[in-house]
C-alpha cells in the first residue's frame, strides 16, 4: 500500500473534490493512483453504509451526473458523453455501468430507475 498516493486531478468536468455535489448528498470519495502501473481507482463511501467501496472513476463520474440531475432523467447518450468524454464505447457499456452502480447503491437511500426510452433517474432522499 505504500505505493498508492492521493491524486489531485479532477474526477469529472463538473466539479472538484472540494466542491463536489456528491459530498452534499451523502457520498464521499478519494481518488487514488497506483504508482506502479498508473492505474486509477476510487474509494467511495455512502452515508449509512459502513464500508468503503473500491470502484472505477467511471462509476464516480456516472454517479456525479445522476446527482447533478437528481430526480431528472439522464439519457444513455448524456451519460456516455459525460463518463467517457465522447470516446467510442460498446452498446452495453452504459447499462453495465448502471448495473454496477445499482449494486453499489443497494442498502442506501438511493436507487436508479430506468425510464424506458428516456434513460435513467436517481431517486432517493437527500436530507436525512
Amino acid at each position: 500500500m505504500s505505493n498508492i498516493k492521493v491524486c489531485e486531478i479532477l474526477h469529472c468536468s463538473l466539479c472538484d473534490i472540494k466542491t463536489c455535489k456528491l459530498n452534499n448528498v451523502g457520498f464521499s470519495y478519494k481518488i487514488n493512483i497506483n504508482t506502479n502501473d498508473r492505474s486509477e481507482f476510487t474509494k467511495l463511501n455512502i452515508k449509512g453504509k459502513n464500508e468503503s467501496i473500491a470502484c472505477s472513476n467511471y462509476i464516480v463520474r456516472c454517479l456525479c451526473i445522476l446527482v447533478e440531475n437528481f430526480e431528472k432523467p439522464v439519457s444513455k447518450d448524456e451519460i456516455s458523453k459525460f463518463v467517457w468524454s465522447g470516446r467510442m464505447i460498446g452498446q452495453n457499456s452504459v447499462p453495465v455501468l448502471i448495473n454496477e452502480l445499482r449494486k453499489i447503491l443497494q442498502g442506501s437511500k438511493f436507487k436508479i430507475v430506468t425510464l424506458r426510452g428516456l434513460g435513467y433517474i436517481l431517486m432517493g432522499t437527500v436530507n436525512e
